[in-house]
């Protein structure tokens, strides 16, 4: 059958150890009176919906929040119902709260009429990426806070799993919020997981659409082997393409209700946020890098900006020579310990006046309120392009985007025609224009005014014992760079060969006037074996 739809845009308690504020992207504003509100706010409270008492105690005191945005609104009443649900919202505007409020409540209800067991787990939540993971933890637990004997944990991966599964069996937890792999990894090895789970009221996918995109299908559909087939299924998701669609029909029951807050008049973020580019020959990145972010800085001390680079040791080793250069910037990237990048997300969410150099892995999903610059350097296609960008402008907030290409790389532009993507003139208020960048004749590959960068590179080629750990993240960093172009041979219309040329050439501005070395099974593995230019050992 098919789905219902509603909605258009438009339309005594324990006391608990403190917690840190979640990750909301909308944290500021959801407070507000509903007429001082974006948009996507509407006029109706949470009091409106009947939520218990100890929800309600958890969202004004913990959360500060009063009213409701559109995807709430629409979606806790009907999921209150018991129908599963299949609910469209734009990130940025509360769709954890969408779906964590009413299952909740479907607990409670459960609990009330005896219906839930101590230990088995209840709800189960679905995230594709471990911060996004985190996030939402965080936010179960502060609705949670006023609520005697619930409790949420949360299993992912690159955490140890002795340690979730001691929690699990020694207490179980009513709400698991997990990322696929992991949790398949407990259905398969955690002795009694499976039977916690036979009694599941409610499961929730969490931006439905990325799981899909990062190829978790068939995880997904194993998981469900293990769920029973009697429970409420929630969907929610930024866009529904057909893939979104199809794992519906497999999730959810005929006839379940599509929720959707976009109408077809609305904007998405990526078409509405102010964005340039910039053809920077790869010699020059690294000072036209410095420069804009030197310059957005110089505007807003309050600035919040995200660097994505195209490999996770480019993003290491760049992070790196920044720091060394006196420019403290975080890294995230999935290189880094699963407590490191949970360190460097705190700082970068709760912190003023900073900058996250990042790969994919904050592409999607995680909320960063007050994202001032989303700068994304090098080769990308359009749905990462819209992905990244997504950071900024969120919950009606402002923002805007830079992408920097090498010239091999133009041909970017044609896939992204359809953007509002404009070049950066000499009045460019992103980068600073020409008084920044330079114009096209300069040579913007010079540091001269950028000596603490020409330093540490000078170190770095002389083998300076102080930049020894640095040297080694460039060679990391090369065969990453390396790596990842020549699965892109076609687009840049190289050869190996030229591949080979173009990299070593860009390394040398890097310190590596001397090709890193490579193994002989790398160059063997990339099938570049044989080809001219390589320090193979």
């Amino acid at each position: 059958a098919a789905p219902r739809a509603t909605g258009g845009a438009g339309g005594g308690a324990a006391p608990a150890p403190a917690l840190p504020p979640p990750a909301t992207a909308a944290k500021a504003l959801l407070g507000k009176p509903a007429h001082d509100a974006p948009a996507f706010m509407t006029h109706d409270t949470f009091a409106s919906q009947g939520l218990c008492a100890e929800s309600l105690r958890g969202l004004h005191e913990v959360l500060g929040y009063e009213y409701m945005t559109e995807v709430q609104k629409q979606s806790i009443p009907v999921i209150k119902t018991g129908a599963d649900v299949l609910a469209k919202a734009r990130t940025g505007t509360g769709k954890t709260l969408g779906f964590i409020l009413p299952a909740i409540e479907v607990l409670v209800k459960e609990a009330a009429a005896g219906r839930i067991r101590r230990g088995d787990v209840s709800v189960l939540v679905l995230s594709p990426t471990r911060e996004l993971a985190m996030q939402t933890e965080r936010e179960a637990k502060a609705v949670l806070r006023f609520h005697r004997d619930m409790d949420v944990q949360v299993v992912i991966g690159g955490t140890n799993m002795s340690s979730e599964q001691r929690r699990i069996n020694n207490g179980g937890a009513d709400i698991i919020i997990a990322t696929p792999g992991r949790l398949i990894d407990h259905f398969k090895n955690t002795r009694g997981f499976v039977d916690r789970c036979a009694a599941l009221k409610v499961l929730i996918m969490d931006e439905a659409d990325q799981m899909l995109d990062m190829g978790f299908r068939p995880a997904l559909q194993e998981i469900m082997t293990f769920l029973p087939r009697a429970r409420q299924t929630l969907l929610f998701s930024a866009t529904v393409p057909d893939s979104v669609h199809k794992i519906a029909h497999i999730a959810m029951r005929p006839g379940y209700t599509f929720v959707n807050t976009v109408s077809d008049e609305e904007g998405d973020t990526h078409a509405i946020v102010e964005q340039e580019y910039l053809v920077v020959p790869l010699s020059a990145q690294l000072a036209t890098v410095a420069r804009v972010l030197a310059y957005q800085r110089s505007l807003d001390p309050n600035h919040k900006i995200m660097v994505f680079w195209p490999t996770a040791r480019m993003t290491q080793f760049m992070a790196n020579v920044f720091c060394e250069a006196g420019i403290p910037v975080l890294d995230i990237h999935s290189r880094k310990s699963q407590a490191a990048r949970v360190k460097a997300s705190r700082q970068f969410l709760d912190g003023s006046g900073v900058t996250m150099f990042t790969s994919d892995v904050s592409a999607r999903g995680m909320d960063y309120p007050g994202l001032t610059l989303v700068l994304q350097v090098g080769l990308t296609e359009k749905e990462q392009y819209v992905h990244r960008l997504g950071r900024t402008a969120r919950a009606g907030k402002g923002g805007c985007g830079l992408l920097i290409m090498a010239p091999h790389e133009r041909h970017m532009l044609r896939t992204l025609a359809d953007m509002p993507l404009t070049e950066a003139g000499p009045a460019s208020k992103i980068t600073g224009g020409v008084s920044v960048v330079g114009g096209p004749r300069d040579n913007l590959s010079t540091l001269t005014d950028l000596p603490a960068f020409q330093r540490v590179l000078d170190n770095i080629e002389r083998g300076h014992a102080r930049e020894a750990p640095l040297s080694a993240r460039a060679a990391q960093a090369y065969g990453s760079w390396l790596g990842f172009y020549n699965s892109h041979l076609r687009a840049c219309r190289w050869t190996q060969e030229t591949l080979v040329q173009e990299t070593n050439a860009f390394f040398a501005t890097l310190g590596c006037s001397t090709p890193p070395a490579l193994m002989k099974r790398t160059v063997g593995k990339m099938g570049l074996k044989g080809v001219r230019g390589l320090n193979v050992k």
